[in-house]
């Protein structure tokens, strides 16, 4: 405890694997943040997700092996057509871009 104030955080494996999506929950009496995080061959699978669909700020990320991994870092903003962050990622997929991640 810092400061008299407790901090929280939480990990959940969204599909019981360790190497598959996650969920991050931090949390003080101030402010909550979620981040997840989702392998390429899983980003379709959350499209739905109650979070995913939000705007949010988002990093795609190259092989971590590589010798300079590639991260590509974006802003998705609530849109007319309801979509968020998760349809935000698979736009760049759709499109080509940022092959690295994938």
């Amino acid at each position: 405890m810092v400061g008299g104030s407790q901090e929280v955080l939480e990990a959940t494996l969204l599909d019981d694997s360790f190497s598959g999506a996650r969920e991050v929950r931090v949390a003080s009496a101030d402010v909550s943040y979620r981040l997840y995080v989702v392998p390429a061959r899983q980003i379709r699978e959350f499209r739905t997700h109650k979070h995913m669909s939000k705007p949010g700020i988002y990093m795609m990320l190259g092989d971590p092996t590589d010798m300079t991994p590639e991260v590509y870092i974006g802003q998705a903003k609530r849109r007319k057509n309801g979509n968020g962050t998760i349809n935000r990622i698979i736009e760049h997929i759709d499109r080509g871009e940022h092959l690295f991640c994938q």
